[in-house]
């Protein structure tokens, strides 16, 4: 046990490390170095055993949320597309549609997802960089 941080701090740490999975990373988070996350993660390993299955947990009810938005995010990009193609972006700012699309479509379409717009317009996405788009 390290005399540095308490017993909830290891926890936090654990947990930390178990959702992003890099020793770097996680002692920036907490302002110490990797060695020392490295030393308490693999100190702790029920500690860490029990953060992993809840970081588990916590990834499984974000996808299922995610799942669940899936009709609504069909709507926006159906929307967005139409709109890319009417008049009415004459008066918006290109880069600022580029950036609202880009998230939206980063944050819910996942590699190696099939997404279907209406019945029309099916997007397949091979891989992060998609490269594979096919109608």
């Amino acid at each position: 046990m390290s005399t540095k941080f308490s017993e909830k701090q290891q926890y936090l740490i654990c947990a930390d490390y178990a959702e992003n999975k890099n020793y770097s990373e996680t002692a920036r988070n907490f302002k110490t170095s990797d060695k020392t996350v490295k030393r308490i993660v693999k100190s702790n390993p029920e500690m860490a055993k029990i953060a992993e299955e809840k970081a588990i947990k916590n990834r499984e009810k974000i996808t299922e949320y995610m799942d669940s938005q899936a009709p609504r995010i069909n709507s926006f990009i159906n929307k967005f597309l139409t709109r890319l193609e009417s008049d009415e972006v004459n008066g918006i700012e290109l880069d600022k549609l580029a950036k609202v699309f880009g998230i939206v479509f980063d944050k819910f379409c996942r590699p190696a997802q099939e997404i279907k717009l209406d019945n029309e317009i099916k997007i397949i996405i091979d891989n992060p960089s998609l490269e594979a788009w096919s109608e």
